[in-house]
């Protein structure tokens, strides 16, 4: 029997890789030293060329917590005693061996072609730095911009107070003519966890970044409010393949900032967005999202687009906060064959178009997604509110930005499953040409077009994934999916989701999990504005007076949107083009405006029972604007945008 569920995931995913599999598994791979037994590793059929696992033609030393750094040669027998004294002394070629044990962090490459490489068994060695001080011990390994084909195999990299392990880059050194970074990297077979923020930051053009058969898990630790397990900026060709992500502060991974050409296949993603803060929430894996507009390389990327030709297929995600599989500013994209379970226990939808920010910045294109499709996945939603949206399409206006649509024209989505834990699975289009909002998927097949394949059934899933609703997927759209989250044929016949069968010879599959439990209580959702009654003239003033007083349609608000109606928590409110007026006999009337209107409009109606109506109007601060609120406030930066903080 298989110890732990990641244990067994790990061994399950990637077993096709063992090449002689008797040879080099169990205790015989824990073995210290290392031999080349390491080496009947061999890559995954679909990793890139470029990668491998395999022996470094350069020299070798050795490093042990027993080895000296003052006596030490480097040889296996006198061994260095620190990975840095072993780093400085390579060249390009060159591989540093570490046996099992602890390490001080803070370790950094800085020339081409050098392998750190740990064990592929349970006693990896352990490099770890605190994860808790701002100032110092930032990375516990950092691979810098001039090291380009570096491998970091089979190791423990824990802490770091910013990330664990960071591909670094000249992007912002200030020379134009040198913004490059660290590329041809391959990061497999390690665990990276317990960072103060983001375990894995790989950062603006640090190309062709492979992370295989990692497990990831528990950021967050000094801040998680950002906190992803993989964290990619304008990083072109990524590949992220049959790793365990799981206690996740944040988002599991994304890629934003332009990356092109992302893969994400065969991951389990599990427990995302569990961080304490307010703004911890998370998904499983987005698809672009939100990046400042210095990050974005114009001249292959006129269209600002967050994220290019992303291919996210045959993953399992389990248990998030919000959305299973989120799709920013995306084009030409494909989202086929994945699981998704337990998501948007808070907000979103399982398959959500959301729009980006581009943190509010002027010379931001925001662009709406495009080209994308979404084939075959199963989606499961279990939202705290009893709405559970299959897929959702968004649309903000913004009086600094504009009109902002999620998606241009409709996606292509067919032959997906969505089962609402709650009742029937609902279905939104926020873009005003084309507004829809309601449960049942016949409505939204009339409404979109898509989905005409689709089913709106209860599924439940086996120890090994495996569906027990067997969905038919066109056999002729395969996607360049012939296999499946365990690497194993798909069938002439192939069914929606990650998993068709369990694979031959398991006898102890990964078990799934609970979806994390609620921390806000379930709250009734708000009716629809078309059933509120008008308000009574007594209470009409009291928000028509602050309105007249604040400019009427000369001032921030602009004009009204609609009658004054019932509003949230027992509040009359009035829309206005620039945001909201709310009034209650325990808090008067104030005005909420733009950014901080529109967050405190997309909370979840839990959360915002949690936060209460407005007790101010908004004001400045020093960095931007606040608004106050009964338990807590809502602050405006152009760094941040709007972040939700409740008083403690």
């Amino acid at each position: 029997m298989i110890a732990t569920r990641a244990s067994c995931f790990v061994a399950l995913a990637i077993c096709a890789q063992l090449v002689g599999a008797a040879a080099v598994s169990g205790p015989a791979v824990a073995a210290v030293p290392l031999d080349d037994r390491v080496f009947a590793l061999a890559p995954a059929p679909d990793w890139p060329t470029w990668a491998s696992v395999g022996p470094s033609p350069g020299s070798i030393r050795s490093v042990s917590p027993t080895g000296d750094d003052g006596t030490g040669s480097g040889s296996t027998a006198k061994p260095f005693r620190s990975i840095q004294r072993a780093v400085d002394e390579s060249s390009p070629g060159d591989e540093v061996r570490i046996a099992p044990g602890e390490y001080p962090g803070e370790v950094r490459l800085r020339h081409p072609g050098i392998t750190l490489r740990g064990s592929l068994g349970a006693n990896k060695p352990h490099i770890s730095v605190p994860n808790q001080s701002e100032t110092s011990n930032e990375i516990a390994l950092q691979i810098d911009p001039d090291a380009d084909g570096a491998r970091i195999i089979g190791l423990n990299i824990e802490g770091g107070s910013y990330y664990a392990l960071s591909c670094e880059t000249k992007w912002d050194w200030g020379d134009p003519a040198d913004r490059s970074g660290a590329t041809n990297l391959v990061i497999a077979y390690n665990d990276l966890h317990h960072s103060g923020r983001d375990a894995v930051k790989i950062k603006p053009n640090c190309d062709d970044v492979l992370l295989a058969n990692n497990t990831i898990h528990h950021t967050g630790q000094r801040d998680d409010s950002n906190a992803e397990g993989i964290d990619n900026v304008n990083g072109d060709r990524m590949t992220v393949l049959d790793s365990h992500l799981h206690d996740i502060a944040t988002t599991g991974l994304y890629f934003k900032g332009g990356a092109i050409d992302t893969r994400v296949e065969r991951n389990l993603i599990e427990h995302v967005g569990l961080g304490l803060s307010p703004d911890s929430a998370g998904a499983g894996i987005l698809v672009g999202f939100d990046t400042d507009t210095d990050y974005f390389d114009l001249a292959q990327n006129p269209g600002m687009y967050e994220a290019i030709r992303g291919r996210v297929v045959n993953n399992i995600i389990d248990g998030t906060t919000m959305t299973g599989i989120g799709v920013y500013a995306a084009t030409d994209s494909l989202i086929a064959h994945n699981t998704i379970r337990n998501c948007c226990r808070d907000y979103h939808a399982g398959i959500a178009f959301g729009i980006t920010l581009q943190s509010w910045m002027a010379d931001g294109l925001r662009p709406p997604s495009r080209n994308v499709t979404v084939w075959g996945n199963l989606v499961g939603i279990s939202s705290a509110s009893g709405r559970d949206y299959g897929s959702a399409i968004r649309y903000l206006y913004e009086p600094e930005l504009g009109h902002l649509a999620a998606y241009e024209g409709m996606p292509t989505m067919d032959y997906n499953v969505y089962f609402g834990a709650g009742g029937p699975a609902w279905f939104a289009d926020g873009r005003p040409a084309s507004e829809y909002d309601a449960a049942g998927l016949p409505g939204w097949v009339a409404h979109s077009g898509a989905d005409r394949h689709s089913q709106a059934t209860a599924f439940t899933l086996d120890l090994a994934w495996v569906p027990d609703v067997r969905v038919p997927v066109d056999p002729a759209a395969h996607y360049g999916l012939s296999s499946d989250f365990y690497r194993q044929a798909r069938s002439a016949s192939p069914i929606a989701g990650a998993v068709e069968q369990a694979p031959s010879g398991s006898s102890d599959p990964p078990a799934p999990v609970d979806p994390p439990a609620p921390v806000d209580p379930p709250a009734p959702v708000d009716p629809p504005a078309a059933f509120d009654p008008p308000a009574p003239a007594a209470k009409a003033s009291a928000i028509g007076t602050l309105w007249a007083k604040l400019g009427g349609s000369g001032g921030r608000l602009g004009a009204a949107g609609g009658p004054e109606k019932k509003g949230p928590l027992g509040s009359r409110m009035r829309r206005f083009a620039g945001g909201a007026i709310y009034w209650s006999r325990s808090t008067g009337a104030h005005e909420v405006l733009g950014a901080i209107s529109a967050r405190f409009l997309s909370l979840k109606p839990a959360k915002r029972a949690r936060l209460g109506l407005p007790t101010t109007g908004e004001h400045r601060t020093s960095t931007g604007r606040t608004n106050k609120f009964q338990h807590g406030r809502i602050t405006w930066t152009p760094e941040r945008g709007a972040v939700v903080s409740f008083r403690r």
